[in-house]
């Protein structure tokens, strides 16, 4: 009769991971706080904006806008993902 249990293969675990002592990830703390800051100053700066008069402005101008705006949501979903990781 064999005693032995391979507790790494009933939990799953691969690469010999360590089952108890884990590395650490991503300080989620910090990411939730980046996120807080850059999603207010989206908000406050995408509402000034639009209190301007928006409506003469160059198309190359308007495309930095949308680059800058874009680049803001990233990096807002990806602060978002490090507080879930």
């Amino acid at each position: 009769m064999n005693n032995n249990i391979n507790v790494r293969e009933i939990l799953g675990v691969q690469n010999n991971n360590p089952l108890f002592i884990k590395t650490l990830g991503p300080d989620k703390r910090a990411a939730a706080e980046r996120f807080a800051v850059t999603e207010k100053f989206f908000e406050e700066w995408h509402s000034a904006i639009n209190q301007t008069n928006t409506r003469e402005m160059p198309p190359e101008l308007i495309k930095y806008y949308e680059e800058a705006a874009l680049a803001l949501c990233i990096i807002l979903k990806m602060e978002k993902g490090l507080i879930t990781w």
